[in-house]
């Protein structure tokens, strides 16, 4: 068997492993429709004066034989690196759209580009390169002619630094005509770092792969084969996407694939839209863009992820193994400063490494799983977090709050905090008011305040043709967080859906609760 019949033999392999993912997918849905998923995109390979057949690709690529995406800004930062250096470097997170680009360009550009996947894992960076006259081991060179080399998925042989340095160093300048564009993601096992001599090539990274919202609405919403079903484009719906993607477009495909799966041909309302999409059913589709081997979080860690989930924070050690490899798979971020979760998708998605230990049942009532939040909670972290004559901030109750609600509640429930931050309008509130979203078989809604804020205002959101209409939720609570100098309930103004939390002034060993309408108040003790 030769080379390219061996080529076209992995494809086809490939293909059936993903036509096997998509036909379990469609079952589980009871998805009977006979149209192609969006899943297989095509790649064209091209020599100069000669097309080869269209190779169907997992999950990457594109086909420039039906609708895509231009990506022209993109591109045209790709061609004018390309026009300036021999390499070129196309580095970020799996799911980017590397392969795409590469696709983009190909067929864009007037010179010879030749595709090779490093995939392989028995084909060593000289075992590529040699058909193609380049002799890495020999260290000779038989042929130069104006064309591009790409290497996609060349993390893969990041371990073979020396034949990368005779590449680099030595043999590129006999084949001056030749270029190189690299492609390179991570993954969780084997990976090694980037060659030094890579730090000098003009790179697009991460940040340059990412769709602005405006770009990924238009994706979502588009009539030619890319975006949702048009009956499937509620806005809420669109708007929440596009926020919790945060521009990646691995995760906006998959979304539309899954829910095109699930609803093609039925007529879903607005609200089980919204709970099939934050479902733990979604989630698990993204393996695909930021892993599934990834390794108990470190206890030293733990906290601060914990924390990170409510916005922006310090780690102990931004050169932490752990951290980076966080990174490099495309679920955290930083600014040189704090960390942060890549987008809430990433935030959902990572959960499950965050708490992998969740109740067996769900609580009966929103007030039971408040009760049992709230007796969750650490006396000593608040005393901790309490500024001299003052009370916790809002962040420090959410972070308590999570890792209650995560405690007392099966692991199909999908807890979504900042919920209000993805849903139209997209308002600017100075308090930050803070909303957590139970999915799974319970639909809650509950919003967090602290000393009474806006707690009138925000018992009207879930209200039908409010903010949080289309959640549908099955019942709501807004909690107020309260502190004074005795501890005792206040004469607040009760509502069937307030909760009143009460803390005496530096002490957060017990509270008193005022539930709804009840008008007997509940002492709850905070555990140590």
């Amino acid at each position: 068997m030769n080379k390219h019949e061996e080529y076209l033999k992995n494809k086809e392999i490939k293909k059936k492993i993903l036509r096997e993912e998509l036909r379990e997918l469609k079952e589980e849905t009871e998805y009977s429709s006979k149209k192609q998923s969006s899943s297989l995109v095509g790649w064209t390979l091209r020599e100069i004066g000669q097309r080869v057949e269209m190779i169907e690709l997992q999950l990457d690529g594109i086909n420039l034989q039906t609708p895509h995406l231009q990506r022209s800004g993109l591109l045209a930062k790709l061609c004018g690196m390309y026009e300036s250096s021999s390499f070129v470097l196309l580095s970020s997170p799996s799911g980017s759209g590397k392969t795409s680009l590469l696709n983009l360009f190909a067929a864009r550009m007037d010179i010879g580009c030749i595709y090779i996947s490093c995939l392989d894992e028995e084909e060593t960076l000289s075992d590529l390169l040699k058909p193609h006259g380049i002799d890495l081991k020999n260290e000779t060179v038989t042929d130069d002619r104006p064309r591009v080399i790409m290497l996609d998925s060349a993390q893969k042989t990041y371990g073979e630094k020396e034949d990368w340095t005779i590449l680099i160093k030595n043999l590129s300048r006999s084949i001056p005509q030749t270029k190189f564009i690299i492609a390179a993601s991570h993954s969780l096992e084997g990976d090694h770092d980037t060659p030094v001599e890579f730090d000098s090539f003009p790179t697009l990274g991460r940040r340059d792969f990412l769709l602005i919202d405006k770009d990924a609405t238009q994706l979502l919403t588009s009539n030619n084969g890319l975006g949702l079903p048009n009956h499937l484009q509620f806005a809420s719906l669109v708007s929440c996407i596009t926020s919790e993607c945060n521009g990646l477009i691995a995760t906006l495909r998959l979304a539309i694939t899954t829910i095109e799966i699930a609803y093609i041909e039925k007529n879903p309302t607005e609200s089980e839209l919204l709970q099939f999409y934050l479902s733990r059913r979604m989630t698990q589709v993204m393996a695909r863009c930021f892993g599934s081997a990834h390794k108990k979080v470190p206890d030293h860690l733990k906290c601060h992820l914990i924390s990170c989930l409510n916005g922006p924070c310090d780690m102990p050690n931004e050169k932490d193994e752990y951290l980076i490899l966080l990174q490099k798979c495309g679920i955290l971020v930083t600014n040189g400063t704090k960390f942060d979760y890549s987008s809430p998708l990433a935030r959902r998605y990572f959960f499950r490494w965050l708490f992998p230990i969740r109740y067996i049942n769900n609580p009966s009532t929103i007030k039971e799983l408040i009760i049992k939040a709230i007796e969750h909670m650490s006396a000593s972290f608040l005393k901790q977090c309490t500024p001299s004559n003052d009370f916790p901030k809002e962040a420090v109750f959410q972070q308590l709050l999570l890792q209650g609600f995560a405690k007392n509640t099966k692991p199909d429930c999908v807890i979504c905090p900042e919920l209000s931050k993805r849903f139209p309008p997209f308002e600017t509130d100075p308090n930050r008011e803070i909303d957590f979203y139970l999915n799974g078989s319970l639909r809650w809604g509950i919003q967090l305040h602290i000393k009474g804020r806006g707690v009138g205002e925000h018992l009207e959101r879930f209200t039908p043709h409010d903010k949080y209409a289309p959640l549908d939720v099955s019942d709501y609570a807004v909690v107020d967080f309260r502190v004074n100098e005795t501890g005792e309930c206040t004469n607040v103004q009760r509502h069937a859906k307030r909760i009143s939390v009460f803390f005496k002034k530096g002490d957060f060993s017990s509270c008193k609760c005022i539930f709804g309408e009840d008008h007997d108040d509940v002492e709850l003790k905070l555990s140590n």
